[in-house]
């Protein structure tokens, strides 16, 4: 059956496989970040931590092959800890490095909507805020390719040459962020949201937030849709910009003797 597949196949396969078994990884962890207190979490630690320095001790002084084969049993929970947080890895850089992109694409504008409507008093609603904030968001998020870079540099996704995958890392984060990944992935999210959101109002006349928000949530993807439209439309015209000056220049040139020679012959010969 696998032969059948493609290499592409194969290779999304693979890539799905790795993060899916990272979610799993990190749902768990998080249920139980939220189920277990913190005097919980603390006992854990001390003796993940009392483990793991037994365990290096006893591997520095183990001798004979009992000896080894004990090591190997008292390290097989560190093993199992490490290749789990392995295996997270990948899922995690993902959701970290588009967590930060939408933290800058949209947490700060509305934080600067917010700031500069309490200042000036602008009598913004809570709605019309989230609508510039979403589609503002949007068309940062997908043309800001160079402060984003630099924002995943100086993020703790960034390379700081003390191990090798942490290049790997960075490398991964600054082609997730690319425009073109950046720009089908808002499309997606805003085709799940108005999917779920048309379902709500069709099925039980309802909203998936609120009247209000799901109609900002529209307009918002309407506003990058028609900006997305325009950019491509600027880049795919035959404008040229040197012949455009050239030509805008010529209307403010006066007439001068030879040309009124030429349009008085013209004008005789006709």
């Amino acid at each position: 059956m696998l032969k059948r597949l493609s290499v592409s196949t194969k290779t999304r396969l693979l890539l799905l496989s790795i993060l899916f078994i990272g979610g799993i990884v990190c749902g768990l962890f998080s249920w139980m970040l939220f189920k277990l207190q913190w005097l919980s979490w603390l006992v854990i630690f001390i003796i993940f931590a009392a483990w793991f320095i037994f365990a290096g001790w006893f591997s520095e002084h183990a001798k004979g092959k009992i000896m080894k084969v004990i090591r190997n049993v008292i390290c097989a929970p560190l093993v199992v800890v490490y290749l789990t947080i392995g295996l997270a890895q990948p899922f995690i850089t993902i959701m970290g490095t588009y967590f930060l992109v939408a933290m800058f694409g949209f947490r700060v504008p509305a934080l600067i909507l917010k700031v500069l409507n309490a200042v000036f008093s602008l009598e913004l609603l809570p709605v019309t805020i989230g609508f510039l904030a979403f589609a503002v968001g949007s068309i940062l998020c997908t043309n800001s390719y160079w402060l984003t870079k630099k924002i995943i540099c100086w993020s703790p996704l960034g390379n700081r040459d003390e191990h090798k995958y942490e290049s790997y890392r960075e490398k991964l984060a600054y082609y997730l962020i690319q425009p073109c990944n950046v720009i089908f992935l808002l499309y997606l999210v805003y085709f799940i949201l108005l999917a779920v959101i048309g379902f709500m109002q069709i099925q039980y006349g309802g909203s998936l937030i609120s009247k209000e928000y799901d109609a900002a949530i529209l307009k918002a993807f309407l506003v990058f849709i028609a900006f997305t439209n325009m950019k491509t439309k600027a880049q795919s015209s035959d404008l040229d910009s040197q012949e455009i000056l050239k030509q805008t220049m010529g209307l403010f040139v006066h007439d001068d003797e030879e040309w009124q020679r030429r349009r008085y012959n013209n004008k005789n010969n006709s």
